[in-house]
């Protein structure tokens, strides 16, 4: 078992950036002024007003 609680084998089949890549705004780093709190970036995400 990995500190995780996942079988190290599963581990092992995911790509490191898979692993790595954040789940959440808060785990981000950096780039506070766009998705810290009242960043522009946040606001529409959360919002769901994105457009390409």
């Amino acid at each position: 078992m990995s500190a995780g609680g996942e079988p190290v084998e599963i581990i092992r089949g995911i790509p490191l950036a898979e692993r790595l890549r954040p789940q959440s705004l808060e785990e981000f780093a950096g780039q506070t002024h766009l998705i810290g709190e009242g960043g522009m970036l946040r606001r529409l995400i959360e919002s769901d007003h994105l457009s390409s």
